[in-house]
């Protein structure tokens, strides 16, 4: 065994005994910062303001789903009740098709409801991403180096990308529709008797609260995964495009160690799904026991009155299907209402993420920015560090450089070029001192405006899916000045290329 393979088994022990200490004690519980009730109220004025025909299309669907569930439940009893009692086939024939033809008829209309809700409801899933980017634009660029920024902005992005935040309107119907045929069927069992109402009550609750249970536990320690997951998508996302890392793996001999490293962390995401699964196995099979004996139950009690004969048959076929159906309503507000109630868990988180404020630059008005002239350009007593880090990059940095001036930034890697860079455009803003721009402090001007003064080439770049005109000229291609755009051209020996 080499020391490399030793070493990987020697943290695996540690990660495993850490973990038990974790699991054991629970990290402090992740508690949404707004209440169920809020989230809700707040979706629906939000979904109103986006589309009112949405939130109508849900009413209708709701309608016609409990019409045609009320249908189906007595549909039987009174098709048995008729050919009992009517010896006219044409009377029997034009109940039963006038019973099938009103149900066929809610079936379509809440299928066309349904049709145009999922119509409405991708709409707004697309404006919804929309939202979320435009958000983390609009936020500073500093933020995007703070950690608790970046752990708010996954969970809002897996709300988004997932599809949870539209699913809830059709949960939230769902949840209706269930509740109000849990009340329709639970009156005509109640007349068979209260007891098995409060039988079939008392099961689902339990169901339901130890699906819930499991849902708080998968969200409370929700943190762990986020943070395997991000060091995942370094070995998946970041390592196979950034092809310049490969000439440091290569020369610092880097490959044992991140093998090494994603073979720990690929293990501890095994881990930690493994025990969501667990849960989630223990829970359902424990829901399955509680159902059984549940529904097996009422279903002797209503077997034993049939043979006593305490009821018609009539009234067997009703009282049958309506306790056959209840398990269903029952299994469904408590499903639902789970779904419901973790996606608004996330839900707040998404709030939380839009209500996010804690950025610095001026987004309101601003002093005018210098437009067509040199602008001067003074760091005074700069300090700054990276959130986390207990060294500052830059310390008391007092710089001036006078309009039209060409300077170079000469130094060591990690000596913070880039850092420097990035204060004196005024993406990032210092954490001691000021940076002045025409002798004003950069927090004066409207950021945005502010942004218009510079262009930043940076270490990572991205080549946007457009033309190269519009690479270049950063806007539509109807707005470039080709003149000045070939000059570029020449000027950095690349226009022969393009021509050609």
């Amino acid at each position: 065994m080499g020391k490399t393979e030793k070493k990987i088994r020697k943290t695996e022990k540690e990660i495993k005994k850490t973990g038990a200490q974790q699991d054991k004690k629970r990290e402090e519980k992740r508690k949404p910062k707004y209440k169920g009730f809020f989230c809700i109220k707040w979706l629906l004025k939000t979904a109103w303001e986006w589309d009112k025909k949405m939130l109508i299309a849900m009413l209708l669907f709701i309608l016609f789903s409990v019409a045609g569930y009320a249908l189906s439940l007595y549909i039987p009893s009174i098709i048995l009740d008729r050919l009992k009692t009517s010896e006219s086939f044409q009377t029997v024939a034009l109940a039963i098709t006038a019973l099938l033809g009103a149900q066929l008829m809610f079936q379509l209309l809440k299928n066309v409801a349904q049709s145009y809700g999922d119509y409405s409801q991708i709409k707004q899933e697309n404006y919804t991403y929309w939202l979320f980017m435009n958000k983390q634009f609009r936020d500073d660029y500093q933020l995007g180096f703070d950690e608790q920024y970046t752990l708010l902005c996954n969970r809002a992005g897996r709300i988004v990308y997932n599809g949870r935040f539209i699913a809830i309107f059709r949960d939230f119907a769902n949840v209706i529709v269930n509740i109000a045929c849990f009340f329709l069927f639970g009156t005509v069992i109640s007349m068979l008797s209260p007891w098995i109402m409060v039988l079939l009550a008392a099961g689902g609750l339990v169901s339901y609260l130890m699906k819930r249970r499991v849902a708080e536990q998968n969200n409370s320690d929700r943190k762990l995964r986020d943070e395997n997951d991000k060091k995942l998508g370094y070995y998946s996302g970041i390592l196979p495009q950034e092809y310049h890392f490969g000439k440091d793996i290569r020369v610092f001999g880097y490959v044992d160690y991140i093998e090494s490293r994603w073979n720990l962390d690929i293990r501890e995401h095994i881990r930690l799904e493994r025990i969501v699964q667990n849960r989630w196995s223990l829970v359902q099979l424990s829901v399955y026991l509680i159902d059984f004996l549940r529904d097996g139950t009422a279903y002797l009690y209503l077997i034993r009155n049939a043979a006593g004969g305490g009821i018609t048959p009539a009234q067997f076929v009703l009282y049958f299907s309506a306790i056959s159906q209840m398990s269903r309503f029952m299994s469904g507000i408590f499903d639902y209402f789970s779904a419901l109630h973790e996606t608004v868990l996330q839900i707040s988180d998404w709030i939380e993420f839009l209500c996010e404020e804690r950025g610095r630059c001026n987004h309101g008005e601003g002093i005018p920015v210098p437009k067509n002239r040199a602008v001067s350009l003074e760091l005074r007593n700069v300090s700054f560090g990276y959130p986390g880090e207990e060294r500052n990059v830059l310390e008391h940095i007092n710089m001036k450089i006078e309009a039209g001036e060409n300077v170079s930034l000469v130094g060591l890697n990690g000596a913070g070029k880039t850092t420097l860079t990035l204060l004196m455009c005024g993406l990032f803003l210092p954490d001691e001192g000021e940076v002045l721009i025409d002798g004003h402090p950069v927090q004066e001007y409207n950021r945005d405006e502010l942004y218009g003064l510079f262009s930043v080439v940076p270490q990572k770049y991205s080549v946007m899916p457009t033309s190269i005109a519009e690479n270049i000229g950063m806007c539509h291609r109807e707005e470039i000045d080709d003149q000045k755009m070939w000059e570029c051209l020449e000027k950095v020996g690349l226009s022969e290329k393009i021509r050609g």
